[in-house]
């Protein structure tokens, strides 16, 4: 028998005594389940990271933390490992937010990138002053501040609920070993 079962018998034994009892009996019921709710829904909810791993991706994931921070974005740091037997001088990852509605038919997200931007061009050569990760090696990456203060302003302006923030997706994108060679839409490059 529930909590509502049990009230309501008790409720209705109460009203052979008198019917304002039943009046009060079911404000204060439904006043216990409003409160009751209301307190759930003010619990906060886990910030989560969902990491679309690639198949034979030269990079791996090994660690996210401050996840959970007030100031997420501000503080998070994503730890990242060459897990391949060259070395790596650029790449790229992506965070997309999907509870954020669509803006102007697209949704909310910003990439994150290690070494010289020419280097999405996976035919570009690195040069002697590009620093490389070797394999084996791990790199943190964090978000840079104009990313972290635009998303802190975009989400004051659209005044987001923080559920909107609570799910996050990371996707492993270009990576380039600065030979010529790399990987792209989840396959080496160039393609043989």
């Amino acid at each position: 028998m529930n909590m509502h079962q049990r009230l309501f018998r008790t409720v209705h034994w109460k009203a052979r005594l008198s019917y304002p009892l039943l009046l009060l009996a079911s404000f204060s019921a439904a006043t216990v389940v409003l409160v009751s709710q209301s307190s759930l829904s003010q619990t906060p909810s886990v910030r989560e990271m969902n990491i679309h791993a690639i198949p034979n991706h030269p990079l791996a994931i090994k660690k996210v933390t401050n996840l959970q921070s007030a100031n997420f974005l501000r503080d998070l740091e994503i730890e990242v490992k060459n897990i391949s037997d060259k070395p790596i001088y650029y790449f790229r990852i992506h965070l997309k937010f999907p509870d954020i509605r669509p803006i102007n038919g697209r949704g909310y997200g910003f990439s994150l990138f290690y070494g010289d931007l020419k280097l999405i061009n996976l035919d570009v050569r690195a040069g002697s002053q590009d620093v490389a990760i070797n394999p084996g090696e791990t790199y943190v990456l964090k978000v840079r501040e104009e990313i972290w203060r635009g998303f802190e302003d975009f989400k004051s302006q659209m005044n987001l609920p923080p559920s909107d923030t609570n799910r996050m997706e990371l996707y492993l994108q270009e990576v380039n070993f600065g030979d010529g060679t790399g990987f792209r839409s989840g396959r080496p490059y160039p393609l043989n």
